[in-house]
């Protein structure tokens, strides 16, 4: 168990950062304090659990990759075919890492 904490603490650390917000500001969104974040990323203390999804919103990932597990819903594809959707109406967010699509949401 000690370890999922310290892979749960080092990975806030890392996708707050990659956003490129503080402490503080990951705090405020969240509703806490920012000592309680400081604790989280010091494998002091773990988020409470119904934070999880509202972070893994504001990080751009799944919950799993939160706790270090790889999610394997990528979709890849070739740039210079067609994309990997039906032909419809269904407006849709798609975030990619570079040319790989690693999540696509229905927008409405």
């Amino acid at each position: 168990m000690d370890n999922t904490i310290d892979i749960l603490a080092t990975n806030i650390q890392k996708f707050r950062k990659n956003l490129g917000l503080t402490q503080e500001d990951l705090a405020n969104t969240l509703g806490v304090t920012f000592q309680a974040v400081s604790k989280w990323e010091n494998a002091k203390a773990a988020p409470d659990i119904t934070l999880l999804p509202t972070m893994a919103e504001l990080f751009g990932c799944y919950i799993d990759e939160l706790f270090g597990k790889r999610v394997k819903t990528e979709l890849h594809f070739d740039l210079c075919t067609e994309l990997p959707f039906p032909d419809d109406t269904v407006m849709r967010e798609v975030l990619c890492n570079g040319r790989k699509i690693i999540k696509v949401k229905p927008i409405g």
